[in-house]
């Protein structure tokens, strides 16, 4: 979409640049260890938050990578005999601005599970041992490490199986993918918990389950899900063998709520109220680049001012799998297929053939083949392939960010100014990669900064 002038344009870089936030952060990473009094990175020197979908090849919700140094002492006797039970907070607070009067906030946290990467027994090492231990080593002998944390949830829910088939308790009425989902989804969810317990920073299981109304609405007789199955591979499995979302399924778990949504909807930001909206704009043309944004209500408002790539995959999703579809049901295989008469069948094309096109070429010329299969009661399998197909995918550098803000499956709106038009696309967000330092580099600052690159999917405009 696109405008004669920059008015819709212009406001959002006013609400930015007017209400936009500029914030300086401080970051601990507090390892707790049972027994013992809990401890943090002596230096911390950077945060790694990925933020992603559950798919074929990624993980699901946030993990980050915390990397500093500790003294030797505290990693031989506590870290590394204990690495397969640890636990660590990520804690921030918000620092006052250089020059300015005041005390930081409160300290705000979050609970991981965390696992040493590439543990190494520093006692078996070490030349000295009796200067290992020492206050003068600990303090001036860093041990280098990394540790990855991930959501505590997670783990059961990755060692979770479940199976078999499930239908409604009325027979007559059938059951939805929408209320399979919400039932297993919410497996670990026995009714135990109280709110308050649900509610507390600390607690570490599942909190609940968010589903976006699926587009197949359709009622079965039963929905089977074969035994053995991983309990986060369910979406997926819905997904492909019956169907949930026309635009791909998308599931990832963030501060222990499970979330379940359209994969790449273009639909969305219209009718969502926790939205992001992206002005895309040159550094130089910003009155103060370092504000990059600002919140009202449960919107957020970005100015994404680095290096933006682009993937435009249209025309050849267009040759291999076309801008539409023609499949005939299978369950029509059975009745409905043709007329009996005589004992001929002559089929009903008109009634049974289903076609359509998802988005009309300019030069009129359409291809919307056959399904695979040719018959199929799941044709969303091959929507989301045509969706993508129509869609582009944009990788987006925000500097000065706030990760906390965002969620995958955030609806999007971006825009952006070419020959004097401003240009409007709407999408969703695919994932956030987001580093946190310090902002000087020194080993003693604990001021914080945070760049994000976002990876956004959006349908094109009508330039």
């Amino acid at each position: 979409m696109s405008f004669e002038n920059q008015s819709y344009y212009d406001d959002v870089l006013r609400i930015i640049e007017n209400d936009a936030a500029t914030e300086v952060w401080e970051y601990q990473v507090e390892f707790l260890v049972p027994g013992i009094k809990p401890f943090t990175f002596t230096r911390l020197d950077q945060l790694d938050v990925m933020e992603m979908h559950q798919s074929e090849t990624s993980a699901l919700g946030t993990i980050v990578v915390a990397s500093g140094g500790i003294g030797r002492r505290s990693y031989a006797e506590y870290l590394y005999p204990n690495r397969h039970k640890l636990r660590a907070q990520v804690k921030w607070r918000l620092k006052p601005r250089s020059g300015q009067d005041g005390v930081p906030t409160k300290w705000e946290y979050t609970e991981f599970r965390a696992e040493l990467m590439e543990p190494e027994d520093v006692d078996a090492l070490a030349e000295k041992k009796d200067t290992l231990h020492s206050e003068e080593d600990e303090l001036e002998n860093q041990k280098e490490f990394s540790v990855e944390l991930t959501e505590p949830v997670l783990f059961d829910l990755r060692m979770t199986t479940v199976g078999g088939s499930f239908k409604s308790v009325d027979p007559d009425k059938g059951i939805t993918v929408e209320e399979v989902l919400r039932v297993i989804m919410g497996y670990h969810l026995d009714g135990s918990q109280t709110l308050s317990a649900l509610e507390r920073e600390d607690f570490s299981g599942l909190r609940g389950v968010d589903v976006a109304t699926p587009d197949n609405d359709r009622r079965y007789n039963e929905i089977i899900i074969k035994v053995g199955t991983r309990l986060v591979d369910v979406p997926n499995y819905l997904q492909k063998h019956y169907g949930v979302y026309t635009s791909g399924i998308g599931s990832y778990v963030k501060r222990g709520k499970y979330y379940i949504y359209p994969l790449k909807d273009y639909n969305r930001f219209e009718d969502s109220q926790a939205t992001l909206t992206i002005a895309n704009v040159a550094q130089q043309d910003m009155a103060m680049p370092e504000m990059s944004y600002a919140v009202k209500g449960p919107r957020l408002y970005i100015a994404a001012t680095g290096e933006v790539i682009a993937q435009d995959e249209s025309a050849s999703a267009y040759q291999n799998t076309g801008n539409g579809m023609r499949y005939f049901r299978s369950s029509d295989l059975l009745a409905g297929m043709g007329k009996v008469s005589e004992n001929k069948m002559v089929t009903r094309k008109e009634e049974t053939l289903r076609e359509f096109i998802i988005q009309e070429r300019e030069d009129g010329k359409n291809h919307a083949p056959f399904v695979d299969s040719l018959y199929t009661d799941n044709p969303y399998l091959s929507t989301r392939q045509l969706i993508e197909g129509i869609g582009r995918t944009f990788t987006l550098e925000w500097r000065r960010s706030n990760h906390r803000r965002l969620y995958p499956g955030m609806p999007v709106e971006m825009m952006y100014v070419k020959k004097g038009l401003t240009h409007r696309m709407t999408g969703t967000l695919l994932s956030s990669r987001t580093i946190i330092a310090p902002g000087s580099g020194s080993q003693i600052d604990t001021s914080y900064h945070s760049m994000s690159m976002l990876t956004v999917h959006m349908k094109p405009d009508d330039e």
